[in-house]
C-alpha cells in the first residue's frame, strides 16, 4: 500500500522453475490502482487496472521476433478461419479484419500452436467476422512488436476447398 504522492519500484526476478528452451513463456502481471479513503462530495475518483505481458525469451532462439506476425499460417476449416504460429515466439495481433470486417480483441497465438476460430465463439456466430461461411475470404492483420511498434499489414486470400 502506498500513500498519497509516494513511489515505489517492482522487480521481476526468475525463481528458477524450469521454463521451455524452445518457446517463449508469456506470464501476465496485474496491477490494481485504487484510491485510498472515502470520496469526497463533488469528486471522481477513478480506479486503474493495468495487465501487462511479460515474456521470458530463451537466448538462441531461430528467427526473428519482429518479424514472427509475417510467417503465421491462415486456412479455412469448416467452422471458420484457423491460424497456425510456426515460429517460437508469442504473436500479438493488433488489427485482425477478415473480408473487410474488423475482429474485436483479436489476442495472441501463441509459438508452434493453431489457434481454431474462438473468436467466433467469443462473440456468438452472427457476429463472426472470421470467414464461417464464405467460399474466399481475406485475411488482413497487424501486430504489435516488442517496443509497442505496430508492423506493417499482412494479407492472404484463403478459398475453402470442398
Amino acid at each position: 500500500m502506498l500513500s498519497a504522492r509516494q513511489e515505489n519500484s517492482m522487480r521481476v526476478v526468475y525463481t528458477g522453475e524450469p521454463l521451455p528452451a524452445d518457446r517463449e513463456s508469456l506470464f501476465t502481471l496485474s496491477i490494481a490502482a485504487i484510491p485510498s479513503g472515502k470520496p469526497e462530495a463533488n469528486r471522481v475518483q477513478m480506479a486503474f487496472r493495468s495487465a501487462l505481458k511479460l515474456l521470458y525469451r530463451p537466448e538462441g532462439l531461430a528467427g526473428n521476433p519482429q518479424q514472427a506476425y509475417r510467417h503465421l499460417i491462415w486456412s479455412l476449416t469448416p467452422d471458420g478461419a484457423t491460424v497456425r504460429n510456426p515460429t517460437p515466439y508469442y504473436v500479438t495481433l493488433f488489427l485482425l479484419r477478415a473480408n473487410e470486417r474488423a475482429q474485436d480483441n483479436a489476442g495472441v497465438v501463441a509459438p508452434f500452436a493453431t489457434r481454431q476460430t474462438d473468436w467466433c465463439r467469443a462473440h456468438g456466430s452472427l457476429h463472426c467476422a472470421l470467414c464461417r461461411h464464405t467460399v474466399r475470404c481475406t485475411v488482413r492483420w497487424q501486430s504489435i512488436n516488442d517496443y509497442g511498434r505496430v508492423m506493417p499489414a499482412q494479407t492472404v486470400d484463403l478459398t475453402r476447398i470442398h
